[in-house]
């Protein structure tokens, strides 16, 4: 919110969580960190994906190997560069 009128400069957006699914997402960050500390390697990154009430744990390559992911998945091609952006 860069643009914003002043008066909306400090709002925070967030999810409209009840006490259940704050205690669900707790839980499912909780179990991401656990499954962090014992991959000794680093190799991965552990991050909670989903909405409220449907969240679950993808496991990612870390760092160099998730830029090169994206990369991949979001791959530019010379039309997109010469500025037209439809998806293919």
């Amino acid at each position: 919110m860069k643009n914003a009128p002043l008066k909306f400069k400090n709002v925070v957006v967030a999810h409209n969580m009840t006490v259940k699914e704050r205690k669900e997402c707790k839980h499912f960050v909780d179990e991401a960190k656990q499954k962090a500390d014992l991959d000794t390697s680093g190799e991965f990154l552990y991050w909670v994906r989903g909405h409220p009430g449907n969240m679950k744990i993808i496991k990612i390559e870390n760092e160099a190997r998730q830029s090169q992911y994206f990369m991949n998945k979001h791959r530019w091609t010379d039309q997109q560069e010469a500025g037209n952006y439809s998806s293919n």
